[in-house]
């Protein structure tokens, strides 16, 4: 159960390169692991090493549950990062970790629940999530929670004009 790593939201609206409209941010609740939720490729590229950095402090282990954006985003036009150095990969070192038999899992599992805490205390001081738009003088009577694509329409709409504070949502699980 803990051999997630961070799921990015794989979500297409309106099915624009996909056979169905998905929301993933169920299977990232689901499966109990962080999720983060890119609003452009440019995010969906800096978000992959956050992950992983994520990842390795909550000590989450693989990448078999990090799926990837939608085709929405077109991949190209990112600007890259430097390399990081490579891990070094340690297998023999906590052989459970790696090995799920009914009693490794059911210990993952405890350890998972445990970490829920710790996940949503990261969410809530993650740079993905944050509120735009807010200015003292106006007293504002609505505001827009936005995130992943639906982030970028909103934006179109120019809020900033119109004075309507925009709170972006990206990393889950939420408070």
């Amino acid at each position: 159960m803990n051999g997630g790593l961070v799921v990015l939201a794989a979500d297409d609206p309106s099915m624009h390169s996909s056979q169905n409209e998905q929301d993933s941010r169920f299977y990232g609740k689901f499966a109990m692991i962080p999720m983060l939720e890119p609003s452009s490729q440019q995010e969906a590229y800096d978000m992959m090493d956050y992950a992983y950095t994520l990842s390795e402090k909550l000590k989450f282990l693989g990448a078999d549950a990090c799926g990837y954006p939608s085709g929405t985003f077109a991949c190209l036009g990112v600007e890259i990062a430097d390399i990081r150095e490579e891990n070094q990969l340690n297998p023999d070192h906590e052989r459970a970790h790696w090995v799920l038999l009914p009693g490794n899992a059911r210990k993952q599992y405890l350890d998972l629940v445990k970490k829920q805490e710790k996940l949503e205390e990261v969410s809530s001081k993650s740079p993905y999530n944050y509120l735009e738009g807010v200015n003292p003088e106006y007293d504002y009577e609505f505001g827009v929670i936005a995130c992943g694509i639906g982030y970028n329409y909103v934006k179109e709409a120019d809020t900033d004009s119109c004075h309507i504070p925009v709170l972006k949502v990206s990393q889950y699980p939420l408070l």
